[in-house]
């Protein structure tokens, strides 16, 4: 899986240093994934939050950091929409992290 939009991990990983590991870990396992389809997903990660067919949140560490990405399985690229502290609600994070 292509990983784009990077540098939402490095500009979190300066603000909350301690986070940095949990994203070179997600990072480093995601980036040699072959997801054909969200099964696949869910089978490598099983508390990744499903929004929609491409769209889901990574739970980084429970109830303190996440990840929203867009997945494009058939080009099988990931792309990193932003990285949060908590979960916000749907209408909170639609419009703030596009």
């Amino acid at each position: 899986m292509k990983v784009i939009r990077k540098t939402h991990l490095f500009e979190f990983s300066k603000r909350y240093p301690d986070c940095s590991g949990l994203l070179k870990a997600w990072h480093n396992e995601v980036k040699f994934q072959e997801w054909k389809d969200s099964d696949d997903l869910i089978k490598s990660f099983p508390g990744v939050i499903l929004l929609d067919k491409e769209e889901v949140f990574f739970e980084l560490l429970p109830e303190r950091y996440y990840l929203l990405a867009c997945v494009k399985y058939p080009a099988q690229t990931l792309s990193i929409k932003g990285v949060l502290r908590k979960l916000l609600p749907t209408q909170l994070w639609k419009g703030h992290l596009h």
